[in-house]
């Protein structure tokens, strides 16, 4: 299971990137990765991902898709399932020496599976809009409503 840590920067959306194991990966940055535990759901498995990698729990997990391509995974998985949180802008501290923060635009070069995995998160974000309030779980708990606006436009490409 693969996850797009999505939080807003600078007036951009930034997605959360751990460094790869050396021995392991070719490239220096993946996305956050692992295998449910045990008798854990995916969705658990995803959640406690999350937890882990940024120190606190993101207000909003969710499943995008299977991807069973042929594309390049860092952990020689044969099928991932992607899965996407949402962070708030004041929520963004990380422990030190750990994932870093990379604008949607300027991503490193990451394993091909895990690029189509961070389109396919922002698709999917994208898409949930009409259905779901996704776009408040990236706004501190107080706003304006300007603000609001400024992350329906980052969402949208507008």
């Amino acid at each position: 299971m693969d996850l797009v840590v999505i939080g807003p920067q600078a007036g951009s959306l930034a997605v959360l990137l751990t460094r790869a194991p050396e021995s392991r990966a070719r490239e220096r940055w993946t996305l956050p990765w692992d295998a449910p535990r045990g008798e854990e759901s995916l969705a658990d498995a995803a959640t406690r991902l999350a937890r882990a990698t940024l120190a606190f729990g993101p207000g909003t997990v969710e499943q995008i898709r299977a991807f069973g391509d042929n594309r390049r995974h860092p952990g020689d998985a044969e099928v991932s399932v992607g899965f996407f949180a949402l962070v708030p802008e004041g929520e963004r501290r990380l422990p030190d020496g750990g994932p870093s923060w990379f604008g949607r635009g300027n991503l490193p070069t990451l394993a091909p599976r895990h690029r189509a995995i961070v389109d396919a998160a922002f698709d999917a974000v994208r898409d949930r809009l009409d259905q779901s309030p996704l776009a408040f779980q990236l706004l501190p708990p107080t706003f304006t409503l300007t603000e609001l606006q400024a992350i329906y436009e980052l969402l949208l490409a507008r």
